[in-house]
């Protein structure tokens, strides 16, 4: 009885540490996020005719993005740590996420398309954030469908 206790405090420990981890890296990309788009905005307001602009403005666009999933974590890891884990607000927040990863790839395409010649020969990561963002849309969809059979469950007993 008592092995199983200690097992069950040291699984919650570790789930703990991991919930301080990703808050930790949560908070790191809003930094990063205000910092390299405050390099990308001094370099907008020079006129810069600097042949890294373009995969700057699409490394920008993702950085945006990971600010933004950065703040849907954050707001996941809040309603856990209020015992709210299976609820309709955290799977909004799943698909949202994955909605703001594929908006990113269909940004980078756009702009592999639209801007001069040759100033995105190395980006070319647009399809990965595309199948990316449909595999977290399709886990928020689960989740939706798992909370609803929940609360199908919960009243038919």
């Amino acid at each position: 009885m008592t092995s199983i206790k200690k097992t069950s405090r040291h699984a919650g420990s570790l789930q703990e540490l991991q919930m301080y981890c990703l808050i930790i890296i949560s908070v790191c990309l809003l930094l990063l996020g205000v910092f390299a788009n405050q390099d990308l905005a001094h370099e907008l307001a020079q006129g810069s005719t600097n042949p890294l602009f373009w995969p700057a403005v699409v490394e920008s666009v993702t950085i945006c993005v990971m600010v933004f999933c950065a703040v849907m974590v954050l707001a996941i890891m809040w309603n856990v740590r209020k015992g709210k884990v299976f609820v309709k607000a955290n799977a909004n927040y799943i698909q949202l996420i994955g909605l703001a990863v594929m908006l990113n790839g269909f940004i980078q395409i756009y702009l592999l398309h639209t801007v001069p010649e040759g100033s995105l020969a190395i980006v070319r990561s647009h399809d990965f954030f595309l199948l990316l963002g449909c595999f977290i849309g399709f886990i928020g969809c689960v989740f939706h469908i798992g909370i609803r059979m929940q609360e199908e469950n919960d009243l038919t007993v």
